[in-house]
């Protein structure tokens, strides 16, 4: 009997160290815990007031990046604290980004190209999407490595890097000027959407279904699907011909696989949740390169900027596979906005009657005929400020710079090796300069106030360097889509549906998508 009692005994006292020594460990985690946080947000700020304020958060190093891929507008929003809108500091993973909300404050940045820069994010995105790093030597380059040392193809005279090179044969793609050529792809744009809005080609799609009693004349679909196979399909042909998008039956659910987690990638999202969208922007990728490979004359109607890109990639030694990872963030960008645009766009028009009857007048009022893109832009003021309104309240893109040398901003100083971010969505939300109803949509806020379209606080387009290229051909095709679908077509909003909500909580690259399950479903039949 007094074996067993000496052992239950030394078992007691060793669970009983164990316990102690458990809690001691735990007491000590918390204080030094409670210590850095008090140290981090409180004497910190005390001792250098002219630092950012950082968003407060609980484990270190992660800092607010849990909260952040959870809920990105919850999060800039949560270091928005008064009216001054001064520029705050967000802890992600280890990177330290100055989130930058004022309109003042946002005007300076944009011109502030000496020690705030775009540029080293370019390199970093073409890794992204999937680029090796010798890759994104060759395109950062300067001069290429021309076999030659010169290209013999006259398209670079100035021997400038493919990058800067790739930027300007955007501009002169899609921008006004001297040997522009925005004028030929606008025109493509406007044609080919109209020939993917004809009745037999939006009515043999999938995901449609036709009445019983009107199967030749109206059918049922979603209003993001009606949109996106028009739109993504038209960006694809429009820039690379038909071929590419023929090379991939599945073209469309992989463009909306892409589009639903690029964020992922963009935002180096963990791999290991982030393995689905890789593999289908691998697959996208060997799309593009298999495009690539075949000869030229088999896959006629790209765009000037698309031929250019790849002259000048093939000079410089790049092979199919390199060239189709260099230009996947182009093919995302130009397919990954317009058709949510619509989307929203539509939306708004359809479920409020009367906006929907005085846009049908506007468009109508040229007489019997489709509308032209020129009457749409000049004639057409209510639906211009309905858009406008969209891009308002649906843009949730952000700008980024990379602090080169410590700088002032605000009286606050940006170290250097950090980041600046400016969320769009907080400026365009402000209800210092949109009023107490800056959350919502007001299809005539423009109509109303003209000068809100200069205000520094409306910035669709992004601004400065990062000011798009494509704003104008982009809103021609939105224009020339809900033109031709509103001539076209009659849409009824099927009933016992709310508006759909957008997903606020995502970053996003562009115009936010509804969330997951609301989209609507409209009856679309065709006009006599």
């Amino acid at each position: 009997m007094l074996l067993p009692s000496l052992v239950t005994g030394n078992q007691q006292r060793d669970a009983s160290f164990m316990a102690g020594t458990t809690s001691t460990y735990t007491i000590s985690c918390f204080v030094i815990w409670l210590s850095w946080r008090i140290w981090r947000f409180t004497v910190r700020p005390w001792l250098e007031p002219r630092q950012p304020k950082e968003v407060p958060y609980i484990f270190p190093w992660i800092g607010s990046a849990i909260s952040f891929f959870a809920d990105s507008g919850k999060t800039i929003y949560s270091g928005i604290k008064n009216r001054t809108r001064s520029v705050f500091a967000l802890h992600l993973a280890g990177d330290t980004i100055y989130v930058v909300t004022n309109p003042k404050d946002v005007s300076a940045v944009y011109k502030n190209t000496t020690t705030l820069a775009f540029d080293a994010f370019i390199g970093d995105l073409m890794l992204q999407c999937g680029a090796t790093q010798k890759t994104v030597q060759k395109m950062c380059q300067e001069p290429p490595p021309y076999a030659s040392g010169l290209s013999n193809t006259g398209l670079n005279p100035k021997n400038k890097s493919l990058v800067k090179l790739a930027i300007d044969f955007h501009h002169q793609q899609l921008l006004s000027g001297p040997n522009a050529r925005d004028q030929e792809i606008t025109q493509a744009f406007v044609e080919t959407i109209k020939e993917l809005l004809t009745w037999d080609h939006i009515s043999s799609q999938e995901g449609i279904s036709a009445p019983a009693h009107c199967p030749t004349t109206s059918f049922d679909t979603s209003l993001l699907d009606f949109c996106g196979k028009v739109l993504i399909e038209s960006g694809a042909r429009t820039y690379w011909g038909p071929r590419l998008w023929e090379l991939d039956a599945k073209s469309l659910q992989s463009f909306y696989a892409l589009d639903k987690g690029m964020w992922k990638i963009l935002f180096q999202y963990p791999k290991l949740f982030s393995q689905e969208v890789i593999t289908i922007r691998d697959h996208i990728t060997d799309v593009i390169a298999k495009y690539y490979r075949l000869p030229q004359s088999s896959r006629p109607g790209a765009a000037w900027f698309t031929s250019a890109m790849e002259t000048e990639s093939r000079e410089a030694g790049l092979d199919e596979q390199e060239m189709a990872a260099c230009i996947m963030i182009i093919y995302f960008v130009i397919n990954g906005n317009t058709y949510k645009f619509c989307f929203w766009a539509l939306g708004h028009i359809l479920s409020d009657e009367r906006l929907h009857a005085d846009i049908r007048a506007e468009i109508s009022s040229e007489g019997f005929s489709e509308p032209s893109l020129q009457h749409l832009t000049q004639s057409c003021p209510l639906l211009d400020s309905t858009l406008r309104e969209v891009l308002r309240l649906y843009t949730s893109s952000a700008s980024m710079r990379l602090v080169l040398e410590d700088t002032v901003l605000d009286d606050k100083v940006l170290l250097k090796g950090n980041k600046v971010m400016i969320p769009y969505r907080a400026l365009h939300e402000n209800p210092d300069v949109w009023g107490p109803d800056a959350g919502s949509f007001d299809p005539r806020r423009f109509l109303k106030n003209r000068a809100l379209l200069r205000d520094a606080s409306y910035r669709p387009f992004g601004g400065g360097a990062t000011l798009c290229a494509g704003r104008f051909v982009a809103v021609a095709e939105v224009l020339s889509f809900i033109g031709a679908a509103l001539h076209r077509y009659d849409f009824a909003w099927i009933a016992g549906q709310g508006f759909p909500e957008a997903d606020t909580m995502k970053p996003t690259f562009g115009m936010m998508a509804p969330r997951d399950g609301h989209d609507f479903r409209v009856q679309v039949t065709r006009r006599q």
